[in-house]
């Protein structure tokens, strides 16, 4: 695996590795303070925090994975189902060990982190979920496409690059399989179940996940709050990195307090 610590991580993060079920897992950590771990979206990575990372590790302990089958983990086979990415988060956890941990999750990220806190609340102290998928107004995968046609016209220039080697990287079977669970297997049913004092983050202009079904989330999680970023789209910790990273920071802050 070539890469594995990127440019933009070398100053804060170091490499490390994990044996999560008999396979050798590697990860960036650093920082100082509370562990954070971040939890990427479909068929992208680690890098896609890069605007992020460095400025969260200045009060947290930042851990980032790429998820099996994408990005640095694309050539190992990936699980079968959201419920077993979040097992399997439980299990990277164990192996890192991690007890409890604030979790960030954007995207498909953010439906695994929904259904970790979900599954299991003694590990979660604080959740951050970024434009979650999870609650999707349509069954068909198909229907997607258009919105993530739009989400590619978004992707500012300078990404465009490392969205181009991810989709490269992560097996397309894989990346298949994985949209489809998405859009079959909401996680409606378990957002009650969510213990940890949530923040829901949205841009209002999101052509994935819609902006409406913010308020399905903030409905449905007990302690929940919820964020709107004016203008930004389905990337908004890259939209609007510098807001993104102010209110995250605020509401992990508040345990520290």
């Amino acid at each position: 695996m070539n890469n594995l610590i990127p440019d933009w991580a070398r100053e804060h993060f170091a490499l490390n590795y994990a044996m999560v079920d008999d396979k050798q897992v590697p990860f960036l950590v650093g920082g100082a303070g509370p562990p954070l771990l971040l939890i990427h979206g479909l068929s992208a990575s680690l890098d896609w925090w890069q605007y992020n990372a460095n400025e969260l590790a200045a009060s947290f302990t930042v851990y980032m994975v790429d998820l099996p089958g994408f990005g640095r983990m694309g050539q190992m086979p990936a699980t079968e189902s959201m419920s077993r990415y979040a097992g399997w988060m439980v299990r990277f956890m164990d192996a890192a060990g991690l007890e409890r941990i604030h979790a960030l999750g954007h995207s498909m990220g953010g439906h695994i982190a929904a259904r970790l806190a979900a599954a299991h609340p003694e590990r979660v102290d604080r959740l951050v979920l970024a434009a979650p998928a999870g609650v999707l107004p349509d069954a068909e995968l198909e229907h997607y496409a258009l919105p993530v046609i739009k989400l590619l016209r978004e992707i500012p220039p300078r990404m465009l690059p490392l969205a181009l080697r991810d989709i490269r990287r992560a097996d397309l079977r894989t990346a298949w399989r994985t949209g489809q669970d998405l859009v079959e297997h909401d996680v409606l049913e378990m957002l009650p179940l969510i213990q940890a004092p949530t923040l829901l983050i949205w841009g209002d202009d999101d052509p994935v996940t819609p902006y409406e079904l913010s308020e399905t989330f903030q409905e449905q999680i007990p302690d929940s709050r919820l964020i709107t970023l004016n203008g930004a789209g389905h990337l908004s910790m890259i939209d609007q990195a510098a807001a993104f990273n102010r209110h995250v920071l605020e509401f992990l802050r508040a345990d520290q307090e």
